[in-house]
């Protein structure tokens, strides 16, 4: 759910607001929480960048990310995003993830895509899913 809250908000601001970069399309892989954590992966630290690098070990810092509200006019806030990062490469083999799309048309363009090319990649995978089913 959090991916569409972020892809909705993302999609008014850019109404409201006019043309704006794209940070969020609701495309993207999956992966279970414990999965990404016995690889190594744990939810990043938000606070300001300095301040956490005072009570954090250095080969934590890969899990900062910069939080400042002090400034009103250049605000960094991301807490919503609920991140998690992996410290190294991410790899992993096709039955850990699940495919995310917009909507069944999107689906159905990455298969026949898939069948064009003489892969069939999708049918290795845990699952697919989209947004649309999330949502609605």
């Amino acid at each position: 759910m959090l991916l569409a809250n972020n892809c909705w908000f993302e999609q008014t601001w850019r109404k409201e607001n006019g043309s704006g970069k794209t940070r969020y399309e609701p495309t993207g892989l999956i992966f279970r929480k414990r999965h990404v954590y016995a690889l190594g992966g744990r939810p990043v630290i938000y606070d300001v960048t300095e301040d956490a690098k005072g009570y954090l070990p250095t080969h934590q810092w890969w899990r900062i990310v910069n939080f400042d509200l002090r400034n009103e006019n250049n605000i960094v806030d991301w807490p919503h995003e609920r991140e998690w990062r992996i410290p190294h490469k991410l790899s992993f083999n096709s039955a850990d993830v699940v495919l995310l799309f917009a909507n069944n048309t999107e689906v159905n363009e990455f298969i026949k895509l898939c069948d064009e090319r003489g892969t069939q990649y999708y049918r290795l995978v845990r699952g697919i899913t989209t947004m649309e089913s999330i949502v609605c």
